[in-house]
């Protein structure tokens, strides 16, 4: 993994999406099934050369932590697996 969207300490705004970069092209059908949000929220997972993109199906709750976590069953599309299962986690923005 390269990179995460919101990055660590930023908050994410309630339509916009969370995005996760690869440091190489990752399978899509292991990828896409390895993801997860907690609290759970519908949406669409798209994995698009190195880039994971999760799109909230509905804005998500305001001043809500989110738990995002990628199991190791994710591969590259060379078959490679992650390492370890990767996790961070995200609070959205908050009420003026």
């Amino acid at each position: 993994m390269v990179s995460i969207s919101p990055a660590r300490g930023q908050e994410q705004l309630v339509s916009a999406p969370v995005v996760v970069t690869f440091d190489q092209p990752m399978d899509e059908a292991s990828t896409g099934a390895a993801f997860e949000i907690e609290p759970q929220v519908p949406g669409d997972v798209e994995v698009t050369g190195d880039t994971l993109t999760f799109t909230p199906a509905e804005p998500l709750a305001r001043g809500q932590e989110y738990r995002v976590k990628l199991a190791s069953a994710a591969t590259s599309a060379t078959g490679l697996a992650l390492q370890r299962e990767v996790a961070f986690k995200f609070i959205t923005a908050g009420f003026l």
